[in-house]
């Protein structure tokens, strides 16, 4: 079982940049149970208690009252190691396929652009306002700064998304 790693949310944090790993935990689970409603119920104590959520699910029934199922759960990092282990606890596992990504590199090098790109944003809005002449000239200036904004939206949206997929596990099972 991997050890959790308690995430530091704020993707501007200095400390958060040097001493914390950023990790997407992807994990799939095969489990089978004896009785299907009471595994529901606990799994949706557990989901709950942990903060976590159920993303997606799916319920058959199949011939002869035999019932399979697939969820797709988001938990805290924080929480993955000690939910994985209660799942495990509520059946007998036939597969367990775990993944961890680590995405702290692309992470300071993102937050690196975006900081950059604000920099660049900045002397565009100063060389826009200093700006006085031909008319071709300021809209010129404007472009560019069109495209310096959307490229930190752009930045800012991968920041997020990563930030989300490291602070939160995903257990399909």
């Amino acid at each position: 079982v991997p050890i959790s790693v308690k995430a530091n949310d704020d993707p501007e944090s200095p400390s958060n940049a040097t001493s914390s790993r950023k990790l997407i935990y992807n994990t799939s689970i095969n489990l089978v149970v004896e009785d299907m409603q009471k595994t529901v119920q606990a799994f949706t104590e557990l989901i709950n208690r942990v903060d976590g959520f159920v993303a997606s699910n799916r319920m058959t029934s199949q011939v002869k009252s035999a019932q399979s199922g697939q969820w797709v759960i988001r938990v805290p990092s924080t929480q993955y190691g000690q939910t994985l282990n209660e799942i495990l606890k509520l059946g007998r596992a036939e597969n367990v396929s775990e993944r961890t990504t680590d995405v702290t590199e692309e992470f300071i090098d993102t937050q690196a652009r975006l900081v950059n790109s604000k920099r660049l944003e900045e002397r565009i809005v100063k060389l826009l306002e200093d700006r006085s002449g031909k008319l071709s000239d300021i809209l010129e200036i404007e472009r560019e700064l069109a495209r310096v904004r959307e490229t930190i939206e752009r930045i800012e949206g991968r920041l997020r998304f990563l930030a989300d997929q490291t602070s939160l596990a995903t257990i399909t099972l």
